[in-house]
């Protein structure tokens, strides 16, 4: 087999997935975001369309190929046991980037400005995202900070923290999703004061002061002085 699909417990074929192959002209056979691979011989999974973020591992030089999200074409990003062959264990790096790092426990991905990244389509992991994003498919496109936002996506949650606040997007079987949002200490304070300062919070004060004045008696006015 020239490649091979490593896990299949995926829920969408456009999901960043992960590949074992061969020699190094099997790269060229891998599907992409946009067409499908090469038909693998008793295999009818392997050459399903992936998402942006897939990796392949090659077993001839020992390098690391992902698929560019705006390219969609494979890239070689550096190889899994340093220097220019894994197998020999070669000395040095040509690791250049945090996202080339295996088992990162935080990926940094940024977004064209007129393809929006579709998180659920992501592989679960941690996520720091730049540029513009959607929770799902057939969802609307948001823009993150400037820094970027982090994201948890774990089956069909995801949990987006930014400066404003936490929200939880439950994604639903039909591609539309639901939020529960959580505001920051800033936020609450803020709300509060708000309510503080409304004609109905001092009306129900005063309304609570007159009713509680309203049962004293004049010997219990008198005790006063």
């Amino acid at each position: 087999m020239a490649y091979r699909l490593i896990n299949n417990n995926y829920h969408s074929s456009c999901m960043g997935k992960q590949y074992q192959c061969d020699f190094l002209n099997d790269i060229g056979k891998l599907p992409t975001s946009k067409r499908i691979g090469a038909k693998q011989e008793n295999d009818t999974v392997s050459d399903d369309p992936c998402g942006p973020g897939s990796e392949c591992f090659c077993f001839e030089d020992g390098s690391i190929w992902i698929l560019g999200i705006e390219t969609d074409t494979w890239v070689k990003v550096g190889y899994k046991y340093g220097g220019a062959s894994g197998n020999t264990g070669g000395s040095g790096s040509s690791i250049t980037s945090y996202n080339q790092l295996n088992d990162v426990p935080l990926k940094n991905l940024t977004a064209h400005t007129s393809t929006p990244l579709v998180l659920s389509n992501l592989q679960a992991g941690i996520y720091k995202i730049a540029g513009n994003y959607s929770i799902t498919d057939n969802s609307k496109s948001m823009s993150a900070s400037e820094s970027g936002d982090l994201f948890i996506i774990s089956n069909n949650e995801i949990m987006g923290m930014a400066s404003d606040g936490v929200t939880l997007f439950n994604i639903q079987s039909n591609g539309t999703y639901t939020t529960d949002t959580y505001t920051t200490t800033d936020s609450v304070s803020t709300e509060i004061l708000k309510q503080l300062n409304s004609d109905v919070f001092n009306s129900q004060i005063e309304d609570k002061i007159t009713e509680n004045l309203s049962y004293a008696t004049n010997a219990d006015i008198d005790n006063l002085f």
